[in-house]
């Protein structure tokens, strides 16, 4: 098992809102941490604060899911 001992901070891909990340570990044998590292890389890729996920979802709902993207470019 591999866990981070920092405390990332990323920033929400759409409004730029700081989000902490509380807790990242693996229940695989990680001594090198590049398992980690790896889903550090995607996180930042993907991270979302609560506010746009709840606009993201509900566009989703909608049906509306590529409109809420095309607002990202």
């Amino acid at each position: 098992m591999s866990q981070m001992n920092t405390t990332p901070v990323l920033s929400c891909k759409r409004c730029g809102e700081l989000l902490v990340v509380s807790h990242l570990s693996t229940s695989e044998s990680d001594p090198e941490g590049q398992i980690l590292f790896s889903f550090m890389a995607n996180l930042g890729k993907i991270a979302l604060c609560p506010f746009c996920r709840q606009q993201r979802d509900w566009y989703i709902m909608q049906g509306r899911g590529e409109d809420w993207e095309k607002g990202l470019a």
